[in-house]
């Protein structure tokens, strides 16, 4: 806004000037001098200095005053950009919560515990989310470390989990949109007793391509205590 006001203020404060310390001339000495020394004034008074300086001190005074607050922001047009935000979308693990899980429920319906939390550890071993690695440390708890069986095409589904190839079975370990879409599913009071753990925690499934879901379990996360407040907040100023 600045920038375009300064486009055709200072032009026009500029031209302004120049005709009363030029044209008043015509009519004599006094004249001149009077008008020239009223451009010399209108010019000193008129200068957008003000302006055009105080956007870019404002900017760094926002962003300093963010930055010791632990929040970085990326320049005075994100600055300003916030001032229009009407919908705000959060990251949940490690910002609403702390992203330190734990494991809560582990049933197995297929193969052996140990098998099972082999393939956990295994397939979960090469992704850097928390509640990978908490897969990862509740085998370990058991006493199951990574195993050496073959692993190949090891890749991250976004959104919904992570899948490999381990002794030449496709392994799929994740949510329940990922075996939605796969078309996988529980026995109806499998289904219930899984349903019961989402009202405490994240909810997960291990299955094999083939014999379909053969493990669920549950991690739990903690609330940051600060969220609810932040969140409440939000919401009162829309």
């Amino acid at each position: 806004m600045i920038d375009a006001f300064a486009r055709s203020y200072t032009p026009t404060v500029v031209f302004v000037a120049l005709v009363l310390a030029t044209v008043p001339w015509l009519w004599g000495v006094e004249a001149g001098e009077y008008y020239t020394l009223t451009a010399l004034i209108l010019i000193v008074l008129a200068c957008p200095c003000a302006l055009t300086i105080s956007t870019p001190v404002t900017y760094a005074a926002g962003l300093a005053a963010s930055a010791t607050k632990g929040v970085i922001v990326k320049g005075g047009g994100i600055l300003e950009a916030l001032g229009g935000v009407t919908t705000v979308v959060l990251d949940k693990t490690g910002t609403i919560t702390t992203g330190k899980f734990d494991l809560a429920h582990l049933e197995i319906f297929q193969r052996s515990r140990e098998e099972v939390l082999g393939l956990i550890a295994l397939v979960e071993s090469n992704s850097s989310h928390p509640l990978a690695s908490t897969l990862v440390q509740a085998a370990k708890r058991e006493g199951v470390d990574v195993p050496s069986w073959p692993l190949q095409d090891h890749t991250i589904l976004p959104g919904e989990g992570v899948t490999a190839i381990v002794n030449s079975e496709r392994v799929y370990i994740g949510n329940e949109r990922l075996f939605a879409r796969l078309g996988m599913d529980l026995q109806e009071q499998r289904k219930r007793m899984v349903e019961s753990w989402s009202h405490t925690g994240t909810v997960g499934f291990v299955g094999i391509a083939g014999d379909g879901i053969i493990a669920a379990y549950c991690l739990m996360d903690v609330v940051r205590p600060e969220a609810a407040k932040c969140i409440e907040r939000l919401q009162s100023e829309g």
